[in-house]
């Protein structure tokens, strides 16, 4: 986002608690000793959220700020990765 842009508090905060969420995502996800496939499923949808909310804040300023623009792709994508992974892990859930 670009710094010097007047009444971006708001995309600046939404930006950095996305960056946050998805660091927090990728760690639960790369721990060797496993995760609560529940757990995992709700912090998924969690990040998912959030990316999709980032990027809604970020497009209403893409026109005066590429770096708006390219966030707003980055968390579509992101959100986008999640959807495939959490459909995926449903796949690998027992049935009940």
């Amino acid at each position: 986002m670009a710094m010097g842009m007047t009444g971006m508090s708001k995309c600046m905060s939404m930006c950095l608690d996305c960056a946050d969420m998805t660091h927090t995502m990728m760690r639960m996800m790369l721990r060797p000793s496993g995760y609560d496939m529940t757990v995992m499923m709700a912090q998924m949808d969690a990040c998912m959220k959030m990316c999709m909310a980032c990027a809604d804040e970020c497009m209403m300023h893409a026109e005066m700020s590429e770096e708006c623009k390219m966030c707003a792709e980055a968390c579509r994508q992101c959100a986008a990765a999640c959807e495939r992974m959490m459909s995926a892990m449903k796949s690998m859930m027992p049935m009940a």
